[in-house]
């Protein structure tokens, strides 16, 4: 499962009815827009052909979720 937070990380995860188990995690982009004090990445991620797309107000980020399997 992928699961990606409002702090632009991008979180691999499995996940069973017993239990939650993170495999790995990585900033795809810095959190720019401001709430609550802090700043987050709201705008949801698009996924296809084993890449991520990403947006905040700063940047535009494409990366491959491929690990080359």
């Amino acid at each position: 499962m992928l699961l990606y937070t409002n702090k632009g990380k991008l979180i691999r995860a499995q996940f069973t009815a017993e239990s939650y188990e993170e495999l790995s995690r990585v900033a795809v982009l810095e959190p720019t827009m401001p709430f609550a004090g802090r700043k987050v990445a709201w705008s949801p991620p698009a996924y296809a052909n084993c890449h991520i797309v990403a947006r905040s107000g700063k940047e535009l980020v494409c990366a491959s979720l491929d690990n080359g399997q």
